[in-house]
């Protein structure tokens, strides 16, 4: 239970970074018309605690009991992140009007190196 809440922990301090400062700012200017005028918290809150616990599962389980090392953890964070934020922002390309790609292909890139970043600092944490 330590791992999961210091995975989320490191996840959302990082993130919490991108979304104040890049996306909010950003959607807030391209799709105005798409946004929320109050978040979802308890979606929020349920996409990180799955997204975290699969993570752990999937990839920060295996480094820690030893099976693989930081390279491996680097990679399949990275994987694992860009694919899974490419489920959000490619079903949006495919139904929303007006979604950029560009927006799109940050948002997955950002995926892909947040959960990198939060797997090697956990890996090193742990380690």
């Amino acid at each position: 239970m330590l791992l999961f809440f210091q995975t989320l922990l490191t996840f959302l301090a990082i993130d919490a970074i991108w979304i104040t400062q890049v996306a909010s700012p950003w959607m807030k200017a391209v799709t105005p018309h798409l946004l929320a005028e109050n978040p979802n918290l308890y979606a929020a809150l349920l996409f990180y605690l799955l997204y975290i616990g699969i993570f752990l599962i999937l990839i920060l389980q295996p480094a820690i009991t030893g099976q693989v090392g930081l390279a491996t953890v680097a990679w399949r964070s990275f994987l694992f992140g860009l694919v899974c934020y490419a489920t959000y922002d490619l079903t949006n390309l495919s139904v929303m009007r007006g979604y950029p790609w560009t927006l799109a292909a940050a948002d997955m890139l950002w995926g892909g190196v947040l959960t990198m970043l939060t797997g090697i600092i956990v890996y090193w944490w742990r380690g």
